[in-house]
Formats: C-alpha cells, sequence, structure tokens
C-alpha cells in the first residue's frame, strides 16, 4: 500500500509586502496551526519518507511547521514549482512520479488543485478542503505510477479545530 497526505498550507495573511500571491505568509492561525496537524500525523506514527511542498511562501511554512513536529528534516523537504497553481492532471502527474521506494509521502499545496485531486482520488468523498486540513489516503498499489482516479481508501481527514479523525 502507498500512503498519501494532501495538506493544504496553512491560512495565510491577505496580502504580502511585494504584493504578489507567492509571497503571502501564514497569518497567525496558520502559524498555531501546522504544527498542531503535525503532532496529529505524529500521534498516529505517520513518518513519510518525503515531504514535497509548493515553493510559495505560505505551503513552505506549512510544510516546515508540520515536518518538525514529525521529525522530518526540514532539509529533506522537496519543493516542487509545478504544485504552485497546479491542476489536477499536473498533481496527478505528480504523484505518478513518485520514488517507489517511498510508502508514505506528505504533499503540501494549494486550493483549488488539491482539493480537486482528492476529489478524484475518493470519488467525491473529499469535497472540501480548509485551510490547514489534512486528508490521509491509501493506494493499494505498488508503485505510484500505478495511482488512479477513485482509486484511494480515506484514512483519516482532519480540520484544525476539530477532533482528529480517523476513518
Amino acid at each position: 500500500m502507498k500512503r498519501l497526505m494532501l495538506v493544504r498550507h496553512g491560512k495565510a495573511k491577505r496580502e504580502a509586502s511585494s504584493g504578489r500571491d507567492f509571497d503571502r505568509p501564514l497569518s497567525r492561525r496558520g502559524e498555531e496551526d501546522a504544527p498542531e496537524m503535525g503532532s496529529r500525523l505524529a500521534g498516529r506514527g505517520v513518518r513519510p519518507e518525503a515531504v514535497i511542498t509548493s515553493p510559495a511562501k505560505r505551503a513552505r511554512s506549512t510544510a516546515r511547521r508540520i515536518a518538525r513536529a514529525l521529525g522530518h528534516p526540514v532539509a529533506a523537504i522537496r519543493e516542487e514549482d509545478a504544485i504552485y497553481d497546479a491542476t489536477v492532471p499536473t498533481l496527478l502527474a505528480l504523484v505518478r512520479s513518485f520514488d517507489d521506494e517511498w510508502t508514505d509521502v506528505l504533499l503540501v499545496g494549494h486550493n483549488p488543485g488539491l482539493e480537486e485531486l482528492a476529489s478524484l482520488f475518493t470519488a467525491g468523498a473529499i469535497d472540501g478542503l480548509p485551510t490547514c486540513a489534512v486528508v490521509g489516503l491509501g493506494f493499494e498499489v505498488r508503485r505510484w505510477r500505478e495511482v488512479d482516479g477513485g482509486g484511494a481508501t480515506v484514512l483519516s481527514f482532519d480540520v484544525p479545530g476539530r477532533p482528529a479523525s480517523s476513518c
């Protein structure tokens, strides 16, 4: 089984000092929610071999906070330019390109792409992904390239401020 944790970045400030969306930092709430979600994952024994994030400031900050809570080296976080403003086909291609040595991967990105990807993988069972939400998905495949739409089992779906859940 391959397991994928999709994480929408934490709540961000409305604007960046540069005026660019890409540079928007986490808000105070986003800074607090990300380690909470990392602690929830750690409490379930999640230990991803890879943490992959959008290079946008709010996504990188979310990935770092979660990685610290998981004991994953921050220096090992991989930035993938294609995640920023990605469509479902782009995200699906990225997932299918993961190293088959990895069993557990944490992917940090943005809506609407992540929400639409979660919906595709779960045949619509996940139809909303609030900020800093984490959906854990399981795939009964041996290779990441075998991952396809509708083939995932929802293992968990957590939203900050709500009780932790496992499915």
